[in-house]
């Protein structure tokens, strides 16, 4: 077998996930928790009337560290590694979310 059939055969995904729904379960497993957690978090944050967390939450998950860590991973860890961009990112996103929110709910008039 030759080296290019080789790695051909250890990069393609097994059959039962080929699919289209099945590849979007894979990634939603990967980082699903995450995504929701942020998505929802924009919606407080416009809630309590702090447009600019909303703001930072939305474009860092679809531009700024997305965005960055496309290109670094797989660079620096091989072509495979662009498949942890998106959970990284979530997860760093996530950290910045419950840290403000943890921030601005305190803050809150009538809270504890």
């Amino acid at each position: 077998m030759e080296m290019t059939s080789r790695i051909r055969a250890q990069a393609e995904t097994p059959a039962f996930l080929s699919g289209s729904f099945f590849s979007a379960l894979k990634g939603e497993m990967h980082h699903g928790f995450f995504k929701r957690q942020n998505q929802t978090s924009t919606y407080y944050f416009q809630s309590i009337i702090k447009p600019k967390a909303a703001f930072v939450v939305s474009i860092s998950r679809g531009l700024i560290i997305s965005g960055i860590l496309i290109f670094l991973l797989p660079a620096a860890a091989g072509a495979n590694a662009i498949w942890f961009a998106m959970p990284l990112t979530e997860l760093l996103v996530t950290v910045y979310v419950v840290y403000m929110m943890i921030r601005y709910t305190k803050n809150l008039p009538g809270l504890l």
